[in-house]
C-alpha cells in the first residue's frame, strides 16, 4: 500500500488563525510556514521568498511589496553559468544622496560619488554617431535647423530621416504636399475638408466582417453591379434587417423567406395619433398602431415563425393589441396566439404561424376599434366570416363542417368513381310508403316505422335446458329462483336476483371472496374471528403456515419472549411490489436499520444502528427520535461509543488493520492525519 501520510494544518494566510503551541501551520497560498508559540504565531520559512536554480536559470532570492499594494517582487538571481564562487560585501554605512555602488575588483562594494540624472548645460556637440537605445524625452520644443527639403517618394532625403516607425500623440501639420510610398494606416477619426478624390484603382472601405461604413449624411448614387445577375446585395449569412423604398421592386425572380423554422422575431408596437397614411384614418378611433416605427402597416408573415408585438412601451396603456378575422373585430381568432402582460409595462401578444393559420388576419386594439391593419400569413388554410366564392369543384377529403343554415340543391357523398345517389329532399313519413332512393327520412318518422314493426315481434329465449317465447306485445317475462339457492325480486324495471340468508350447497361453491364474521372447527369451537367493524382478524390457537406469510400492512407485531429464525441473514429496506418484496428501485429517502429501546432509569431511550441515507454511511447511536422511517438524533452528542479489541478497513487502500494492540501499546497504522484547513 501507499506509505502512510501525515499533514499539518493548511489554509490561505489571510485565514491562518492562532496555533496552539507547537502546532505547525502552512499556507498554501503563500507556502509560509508557522508554528504556535507562547507569543504568537512564529515565522518559520517560506519556498516563495527565493527561486530554486533549474538546468538553464540561476536561483534567486525574492523581495515582495507591501500587501496592501500587491503581489510584486524584485529578484536578485545568480547568473545561469559562473566560473567559480562569488563573495559580494556590502557596504558597512549608508552612502550619500546620489551615490553609486561600485565593486574593488575583489567584490567588496562601497558607494562613490555618481548622479541619478545627466544634465548637459550649455551647447553640447556630438561628432560622432549618437544612439540612444532607451526611450528619450524630449521636454521642450525641438527644432531641427537642417533646412533640406524632401524629395517626394524618396525616404532618405531631407533634414530627418526615421529608418523605424514613428509615434505622434498630438497633431501634426505638414505645409508642403506629403507623399506617402507604403500603406497608411489611421486608427481614429479621419476628418477630410474640402473634396476628397479616390482614383486609379480600388477602393476598399474596411477589411473585416467587424469593420463598420458609417455614412452620416445622404448617400446620393446610382449603383450599378459589373454584369447582369453577377452581384447580390448582402449574402445568406449577412442579410439586411430592414429595407426602406417608396416605389416598386422591379425584377424579382422570386422572394425567398430565409427565417429559420421556430425562430422569434419581435416587432416593437407604440401608440400615437393617426395619420393620412393610416389605413382607416378618419374611421374609429383617432390613435393608431405603430409597429417598428411604422404606421399600421400591412405585414407580411411566415408559416413555422414566431412573431412577438411587445407592447411593453408606455404609449400602449389600455390598448390591448389582439388578432381577429376581420377588421370590425366580430370574431377573434385565438389559435395559436397568447397574450401575456399588460400593455404599457410588460404586455406582449404573440403568433405562431402555422398551415392552419387563416391567410389574412387583423391586428386590432381589443378596446377602440381600427387602430391596426392586417396581415398575410402565407398560410393555405381558408378561415373568414366574409362570403367565399368557389367557381368550380369543392373536393373536402377530410371532414366537413357546416355550421348555421346551408342549402344545397342535391347532396352527393362519395367519390367520382362510386355510383353516387343524389340526396334531394328529406322526408317526414312514418309509413315509409314513398320508398324513395333519393329522400332521407326524419327522426320521427324512423321512430314510429320502427316502433310500429316492434309490436309485432316476438322475444325469444333459451336456457340451458328448454326454450321459450315472449309476446313483446301482450306477454311479460318470468324468471324464477330455486329454493334455498337462488331468489328473485321485481319492481318497476329492475329484476334482482340474490341469494338467501342461508344458502345450501350441496357439491362445491366457487367464489372470489367470502365475508364472515367467525370460522369455526366442525365441532363448533372457535378457530378464527373476523371483526366487522375494523376487519381484523384474530387467532384462537396456534396457527402453522407451510406456505409463504405476507404482511401488507403498516405494523407487524410480534409480542413473544423468544423470536427464533432459521434464516443466516435478515434483509431489510425492500418494497412491495406486487404481494413480492423486492430491492428499491428509487430513493425513498429513508433511513434503515434497527431500533434497540431501553430505560436510564429516569427516562425511555432508543438506541440505533442504521443506514443515514441523507448522510450514505451507516451510524451507531445512543439516543435517537424516528418519525416516518427517517431516524434524527443530536450532533456530536448522541453517537454512541463502539467497543472493539481492533479495526480493520476495506476502503481506497484495500482491506487493512488501523487500530491493533501490542502487548500494552495500543496501535494507529496505515493512518493518514489530516489536520484541516483554516477557517
Amino acid at each position: 500500500m501507499a506509505a502512510p501520510v501525515l499533514k499539518f494544518k493548511r489554509g490561505v494566510l489571510t485565514d491562518l488563525p492562532a496555533l496552539s503551541v507547537g502546532e505547525p501551520g502552512f499556507t498554501t497560498d503563500k507556502y509560509d510556514l508557522y508554528v504556535g508559540s507562547h507569543d504568537g504565531n512564529q515565522f518559520v520559512g517560506s519556498g516563495r521568498f527565493w527561486s530554486t536554480e533549474t538546468a538553464s536559470a540561476g536561483s534567486g532570492v525574492n523581495f515582495f511589496e507591501a500587501t496592501a499594494n500587491g503581489t510584486n517582487k524584485t529578484l536578485i538571481q545568480s547568473p545561469a553559468a559562473l566560473a567559480a564562487d562569488l563573495t559580494y560585501v556590502l557596504p558597512s554605512a549608508q552612502g550619500a544622496v546620489s551615490s553609486v555602488l561600485t565593486n574593488d575588483g575583489s567584490g567588496n562594494l562601497s558607494w562613490g560619488a555618481g548622479s541619478a540624472n545627466s544634465i548637459l548645460t550649455g551647447i553640447t556637440t556630438i561628432r560622432g554617431q549618437l544612439d540612444v537605445e532607451a526611450t528619450a524625452d524630449f521636454s521642450g520644443i525641438v527644432t531641427f535647423t537642417n533646412t533640406t527639403d524632401n524629395t517626394i517618394g524618396d525616404v532618405d532625403t531631407g533634414s530627418v530621416q526615421l529608418d523605424g516607425g514613428m509615434g505622434v500623440a498630438g497633431n501634426v501639420t505638414v505645409g508642403g504636399a506629403t507623399s506617402i510610398t507604403s500603406d497608411f494606416f489611421v486608427s481614429g477619426i479621419s476628418t477630410f475638408v474640402g473634396a476628397v478624390t479616390f482614383q486609379n484603382g480600388t477602393i476598399n472601405l474596411g477589411d473585416a466582417d467587424t469593420d463598420d461604413i458609417n455614412v452620416g449624411g445622404e448617400f446620393i448614387s446610382s449603383l450599378v453591379p459589373n454584369a447582369d445577375k453577377a452581384v447580390d446585395l448582402g449574402e445568406f449569412d449577412k442579410q439586411w434587417r430592414d429595407v426602406y423604398a417608396g416605389g416598386s421592386l422591379y425584377g424579382t425572380e422570386s422572394l425567398f423567406g430565409t427565417e429559420a423554422a421556430n425562430t422569434v422575431v419581435t416587432f416593437t408596437v407604440t401608440v400615437a395619433s393617426k395619420t393620412a397614411n393610416h389605413r382607416y384614418n378618419g374611421s374609429g378611433s383617432s390613435s393608431g398602431y405603430f409597429i417598428d416605427g411604422s404606421e399600421s402597416p400591412f405585414i407580411t408573415l411566415l408559416p413555422g415563425v414566431t412573431y412577438d408585438f411587445d407592447q411593453s412601451d408606455g404609449t400602449n396603456s389600455g390598448h390591448p393589441l389582439l388578432f381577429y378575422l376581420e377588421s370590425d373585430k366580430t370574431t377573434q381568432y385565438t389559435t395559436g396566439v397568447t397574450a401575456s402582460g399588460s400593455p404599457g409595462t410588460d404586455g406582449k401578444t404573440r403568433i405562431v404561424v402555422s398551415d392552419e393559420t387563416p391567410v389574412v388576419l387583423h391586428y386590432q386594439c381589443s378596446a377602440h376599434s381600427l387602430m391596426g391593419n392586417a396581415v398575410a400569413t402565407n398560410s393555405n388554410v381558408v378561415n373568414t366570416n366574409y362570403d367565399a366564392v368557389l367557381r368550380g369543384r369543392l373536393n373536402v377529403t377530410g371532414n366537413l363542417v357546416a355550421t348555421g343554415i346551408n342549402t344545397f340543391t342535391q347532396l352527393e357523398v362519395g367519390t367520382a368513381s362510386d355510383a353516387l345517389v343524389g340526396i334531394t329532399s328529406i322526408v317526414d313519413e312514418d309509413t315509409m310508403v314513398s320508398n324513395s332512393a333519393t329522400a332521407l327520412a326524419t327522426q320521427q318518422s324512423i321512430k314510429a316505422y320502427v316502433d310500429a314493426q316492434v309490436t309485432a315481434q316476438d322475444l325469444d329465449f333459451a336456457g340451458d335446458s328448454g326454450t321459450g317465447a315472449v309476446d313483446l306485445d301482450s306477454q311479460s317475462l318470468t324468471i324464477s329462483g330455486t329454493s334455498n339457492e337462488i331468489e328473485t325480486s321485481a319492481a318497476n324495471q329492475t329484476i334482482t336476483i340474490g341469494l338467501p340468508n342461508t344458502v345450501n350447497v350441496t357439491t362445491a361453491i366457487d367464489v372470489p371472496t367470502i365475508e364472515v364474521t367467525d370460522i369455526k372447527a366442525r365441532d363448533g369451537s372457535s378457530a378464527m374471528t373476523i371483526s366487522n367493524t375494523t376487519g381484523n382478524v384474530s387467532v384462537a390457537s396456534s396457527l402453522t403456515i407451510t406456505g409463504n406469510l405476507s404482511v401488507l400492512g403498516a405494523q407487524t407485531i410480534v409480542n413473544t419472549e423468544t423470536l427464533k429464525v432459521e434464516d443466516s441473514l435478515i434483509e431489510v429496506g425492500l418494497v412491495n411490489d406486487g404481494g413480492d418484496l423486492v430491492p428499491p428501485t428509487s430513493d425513498s429517502d429513508i433511513d434503515v436499520g434497527i431500533l434497540f429501546h431501553y430505560h436510564t432509569g429516569s427516562a425511555a431511550k432508543k438506541a440505533a444502528v442504521f443506514w443515514d441515507d441523507s448522510a450514505g454511511r451507516i451510524v451507531v447511536a445512543n439516543d435517537v427520535t424516528e418519525s416516518n422511517s427517517v431516524i434524527s438524533m443530536t450532533a456530536n452528542t448522541d453517537f454512541a461509543d463502539l467497543e472493539i479489541k481492533g479495526l480493520f478497513v476495506n476502503d481506497c487502500q484495500d482491506a487493512s488493520q488501523v487500530i491493533s494492540c501490542t502487548g500494552s501499546t495500543r496501535n494507529l497504522e496505515n493512518i493518514t492525519v489530516d489536520g484541516g484547513t483554516f477557517t
